[in-house]
């Protein structure tokens, strides 16, 4: 399992792990939860499970 800072390393910076290892997401804290709308929120979640997230390994999202 790894636990990058999504915004930092981008999302295409970790697509070689997709499928790979657990990917332990966070929410971007610093940008989408404090100014963000429900609807960012949501949008930002879904960006990450289907980038990052796969059949055979799944991802996890925290706040």
């Amino acid at each position: 399992m790894i636990n990058p800072q999504v915004r930092i390393n981008r999302l295409d910076n970790l697509k070689a792990y997709k499928g790979r290892v657990c990917i332990d997401a966070d929410v971007d804290r610093r940008v989408v939860l404090p100014f963000g709308t429900p609807h960012d929120v949501e949008e930002h979640i879904k960006e990450i499970v289907l980038e990052l997230g796969s059949k055979e390994i799944r991802a996890r999202i925290r706040s």
